[in-house]
Formats: structure tokens, sequence, C-alpha cells
């Protein structure tokens, strides 16, 4: 596997708590400012296959989609 490093954005982009989604290629992909630390996961909910950045960010960085919220 490759590693490919792509610039979207800086830390000021995201506000901490807040999430957001980008489309890499075919793959959803949520990004989300835990306490100043930038993470990205896949933006699909094991939980019918919702999308997680429409859901809410709990306050220890757990993203939860909008179906259990």
């Amino acid at each position: 596997m490759t590693t490919v490093w792509l610039d979207v954005g800086t830390d000021a982009d995201l506000e901490p708590g807040n999430m957001k989604r980008l489309d890499i290629g075919r793959e959803p992909v949520l990004l989300a400012n835990v306490e100043g630390t930038i993470v990205a996961v896949a933006d699909t909910c094991t939980h019918e296959d919702a999308s997680l950045s429409g859901g809410v960010l709990d306050e220890i960085g757990r993203a939860s989609c909008r179906e259990r919220v």
C-alpha cells in the first residue's frame, strides 16, 4: 500500500469540536478536530451505513451519526 498525503487545509480551517466530510476519490473521509488534534477516519458509520459528518462529535472525540443521536 502506498501512502499519499493530500493538502486539505490548515488546523485553523476546522475549529475544535467540529467535523467535515471530504470525498477523496470514491472514499468519504471524516475530518474532525478533537481538542486541537485533527483526525481522519472513514465517514461511514457501521449503523446503517450512515454518514458520520452529519452527526455529532462528543466531548471525548467519538463521532456518532445522526441515526444514533
